[in-house]
């Protein structure tokens, strides 16, 4: 299977968090790919 659908099919959402920091480029990372991805109004 295509690794984007096998990752979209097989994702979990986390809903709950710990207090450990995040490095500043793991987040500049989840930042760019959510700032890339399409969204209804494809801003």
């Amino acid at each position: 299977m295509n690794e984007t659908i096998d990752l979209m099919l097989n994702h979990t959402s986390v809903r709950r968090f710990t207090e450990e920091p995040i490095e500043a480029e793991h987040l500049q990372a989840i930042i760019s790919a959510g700032r890339a991805a399409s969204s209804w109004k494809n801003f």
